[in-house]
């Protein structure tokens, strides 16, 4: 039955999309007020800073008077303070009132209360000074301004490196499949429901248990569960697996993955929110939202910090009124035209505007969000804070072999034949021609091959084709009937009787980490392939490195132990985990988490998306 689409459910996409646009539109946001702010903050920054240290200029600008004893650098930090403080510091002032309305105080409120003591009290002594002409002028215009700046920097690299995540969730997204082919029994005349009839629907009417249709190099709209058929589905963008894995009759697929050979009926068993795809974009957009255990520290010092600075600063005022009007502070410290409460306020201001914004609360969480930005444009997505605090502490690192520390893009490297009166030409001639429609990856680079060998661009296409994922492919070209696949194929296809020299030379290519390929023309056996894929240029640096570093290293594939050991070794790597399938190497991972007590950090193939250290897996 189909139903109707959740699209008002929180986990939809229709609302991801819109949780994107609103990402979006705040760190913009973020992005204005830093700039207004550095607007006002470069002059104030060159007037405090730079022209007050050139003699003639300062004694230009502190000696021009403008109206009853105002100069000119007093007036201008007056009037370029003003607009930072009344209006971009308003989200600290609403920030502060919500914290203070539920009796707690925050990072915002010592903000807040720093900058606006600096700006009012510059005021005041520039509106004392003007009735008083002996009073000395002490301004904090400057502290106010590039203190606001300063935070709303921070607080833009943090949105920011956020954006990154953003980005992330878009390009999945991109991944969702927009329509499905609903497959539905139909009742012939005689009552019979051996009938479908097919149906292009979104995908989001899509229910569990629908029937649905996949054809060969089609999307594959939801998860779900092979009902018939035969195939490979290119699940590289989800599972980092460069290869296409096969799939039959019981087997599950994934949404968003890539139907590549047979037709496939697939009874769908997660849809919305219940895919793997749709759990991928909110682990995302959790990992957003969660903090560095460091971090969650720094909040709760932040809760005491601030009424504690509050405190400290009134105390600071108090006691130094109290000397000021005791007569315990001689009036010679006392400046010109001063008083005693001025004076003290000349000590207590300090210590708001010195710990605000203290490191502790602004550089923790600028630090983590900025080395999840750095680690994002490297092509490196990290699960969070605590994934990145974690990463100190991990003892083992465990490598997927294709994609990973290798290319994935396999190639041929070595043939032997072994019937005789057949050339070489020839035989390139038929390979080539019977994989000039292949999407496998050890098809393509047989087809790649016979092309650099021939120098031939176009085959005819062959007749009479079948292919069997995991095994390989039968076809006729020209008349002759060709099989290329692996040792089992041959076998299916009654040709068991193998000559020595060809379980030799198979033998050595396997152990050289190459995997081989058998082809039989007319039913006889004619000759081998050795298919390898290049190791990736910087793997044995980084597996040296890491070793440096005392850290184990492992490597992880579905390859025989032979080839498995002999790629490791080339790389530098002793501890294999030859055989493993896909779905069990994740228990390859809680192995050495609870025997060898290890945390590890397994690397992935190169995924379009999620190119990552997958969430650093610990005890």
């Amino acid at each position: 039955m189909v139903g109707l689409p959740t699209v008002y459910s929180p986990n939809c996409y229709h609302f991801r999309i819109s949780y994107i646009y609103t990402s979006l539109l705040f760190t913009y946001e973020r992005g204005i007020l830093f700039a207004i702010s550095l607007v006002f903050a470069i002059p104030v920054a060159i007037l405090g800073m730079v022209l007050d240290n050139i003699p003639a200029m300062a004694d230009m600008m502190q000696n021009t008077e403008l109206w009853r004893g105002m100069s000119v650098d007093s007036f201008i930090l007056w009037v370029l303070a003003t607009p930072v403080q009344l209006f971009l510091c308003w989200g600290f002032y609403v920030n502060s009132y919500k914290a203070l309305r539920h009796l707690s105080a925050n990072m915002d409120l010592l903000v807040a209360l720093g900058t606006v003591t600096a700006y009012l009290t510059s005021c005041a002594t520039i509106v004392v000074h003007t009735a008083i002409p002996q009073f000395q002028v002490q301004l904090y215009f400057d502290s106010s301004v590039l203190l606001v700046t300063f935070v709303l920097l921070g607080r833009l690299l943090e949105n920011l490196a956020k954006r990154k995540t953003v980005d992330a969730i878009t390009n999945l997204l991109k991944l969702k499949a927009d329509t499905a082919t609903l497959l539905e029994e139909v009742v012939d005349e005689e009552g019979d429901h051996n009938m479908l009839s097919e149906k292009d629907i979104p995908v989001e009417l899509l229910q569990k248990g629908d029937i649905i249709k996949i054809v060969p190099g089609e999307q594959i709209p939801a998860d779900g569960v092979v009902v018939f058929g035969n195939s490979t589905v290119d699940e590289s963008m989800l599972t980092g697996e460069a290869l296409p894995v096969a799939r039959s009759i019981g087997d599950e697929v994934i949404g968003a993955t890539i139907n590549k050979e047979g037709l496939l009926h697939v009874r769908v068993t997660g849809v919305g929110s219940d895919t793997a795809l749709a759990r991928i974009v909110q682990l995302v957009e959790e990992a957003q939202g969660q903090k560095a255990p460091i971090q969650a520290v720094a909040d709760k010092i932040s809760r005491v910090f601030v009424p504690t600075i509050i405190l400290i600063a009134l105390l600071t005022f108090v006691v130094w009124l109290v000397l000021g009007l005791t007569g315990v502070v001689p009036s010679s410290w006392i400046p010109s035209g001063s008083n005693a409460v001025l004076f003290a306020v000349l000590f207590g201001l300090p210590v708001l505007v010195i710990a605000c914004p203290c490191a502790l609360g602004l550089a923790t969480p600028t630090a983590v969000m900025v080395g999840t930005g750095v680690g994002a444009k490297k092509g490196i997505l990290i699960k969070g804070g605590a994934a990145l605090q974690t990463a100190r502490r991990v003892s083992a690192v465990i490598f997927d072999k294709t994609g990973t520390l290798t290319l994935g893009k396999p190639s041929v490297t070595a043939s032997r034949l072994f019937a005789d009166g057949l050339d070489e030409a020839a035989f390139f001639r038929l390979i080539g021609a019977a994989e000039s429609g292949s999407e496998h990856p050890l098809g393509r680079a047989i087809y790649e091959a016979a092309k650099e060998r021939l120098f031939v661009d176009r085959w005819d296409p062959p007749e009479e084709f079948k292919a069997e994922p995991g095994k390989g492919l039968g076809c006729t070209v020209d008349g002759s009937r060709v099989l290329i696949g692996n040792r089992a194929w041959l076998v299916d296809n009654d040709i068991d009787d193998l000559p020595e020299e060809m379980e030799s030379f198979a033998a050595e290519l396997e152990e050289e980490g190459q995997t081989c390929v058998m082809v039989a023309i007319d039913n006889k056996v004619a000759g081998c392939l050795g298919i390898a894929d290049t190791l990736k240029p910087e793997a044995s640096a980084v597996v040296a490195r890491l070793k440096k570093m005392g850290i184990g290293v492992w490597m992880v594939t579905g390859d025989n132990r032979r080839t498995a050991e002999a790629i490791a070794k080339s790389v530098g790597i002793t501890n294999v985990l030859a055989e493993v399938l896909p779905g069990n190497k994740a228990s390859k991972v809680l192995e050495l988490q609870k025997e060898h007590h290890h945390v590890v950090a397994m690397v992935v193939s190169m995924v379009p998306f999620l190119t990552c250290c997958l969430p650093l897996m610990h005890n």
